[in-house]
């Protein structure tokens, strides 16, 4: 029996771009959150580089804690997605996060 780690559907960069847009959130703030480089999100959402496995880890990682999961049918020919996100809450954490770097900037003038 394979190992749950190896089934893990890895997401791709369209992927990646989609869920973004449906949540509702910017490259910057995405980019920021995952702790990844804003170049290096554009560039994966375009497919324009191979991005470094751990890189892509961290950016799925983030949409997974807000219930974003990514799946492939049993043949591996296709990939989808599975969106089970409290929207309140995923709104609330942009908010949040929002506020949080406004008050960032504020102490740092």
């Amino acid at each position: 029996m394979r190992s749950q780690a190896r089934n893990k559907v890895v997401m791709n960069g369209y992927q990646c771009r989609a869920v973004r847009a449906w949540l509702g959130w910017t490259q910057e703030e995405l980019a920021q959150m995952a702790g990844v480089g804003l170049s290096t999100l554009k560039d994966f959402e375009k497919a324009d580089r191979k991005t470094i496995p751990a890189i892509v880890n961290q950016i799925q990682r983030m949409f997974e804690e807000v219930g974003v999961e990514f799946t492939r049918d049993e043949d591996a020919q296709r990939i989808g997605m599975s969106i089970k996100v409290d929207l309140s809450s995923a709104v609330m954490r942009s908010v949040r996060r929002r506020e949080f770097d406004r008050s960032n900037k504020v102490d740092q003038a």
